[in-house]
């Protein structure tokens, strides 16, 4: 999908709000991961829900390379261990935990290929303690 001249801004205004991935911490200034996990380091902006790609701001997440590789289920390995995957609960979690006020439940489930939208659940553990890696803090 095209987006328009309205669109392009409002995801340029989500960027500079969110300069870090909701996830693991990571920068996006930074071209290096403090982590050690071997992966692109940029930010990206995920669309929540894919149908439509829709760019308003309830349906954009900001997540590293890495984490968004991750809710696209690829395998990862780190330390000779599979990363877990990051689902679509998790992302809602992360939604509401950074973007309150941008979360909205309804058009989330309106643009859902189903008609149910799971719980906002937090991500795994792994995902807090590369925060503090990269961020210096946890969620």
């Amino acid at each position: 999908m095209i987006r328009t001249s309205q669109e392009t801004r409002a995801i340029d205004e989500f960027r500079a709000t969110f300069d870090r991935c909701w996830a693991c911490g990571q920068h996006a200034q930074n071209d290096y991961r403090n982590d050690g996990i071997d992966y692109y380091p940029w930010v990206e902006t995920h669309h929540i829900q894919k149908r439509g790609r829709v760019h308003e701001r309830w349906n954009l997440a900001r997540l590293c390379k890495l984490c968004h590789d991750l809710t696209e289920l690829h395998k990862i390995m780190h330390q000779g261990e599979r990363l877990p995957n990051l689902t679509l609960e998790h992302t809602l979690w992360l939604k509401k935990h950074f973007d309150p006020d941008h979360y909205e439940r309804p058009m989330l489930l309106r643009w859902s290929r189903t008609s149910f939208l799971p719980t906002a659940k937090r991500p795994p553990a792994i995902f807090e303690q590369l925060t503090i890696t990269n961020a210096g803090h946890g969620w």
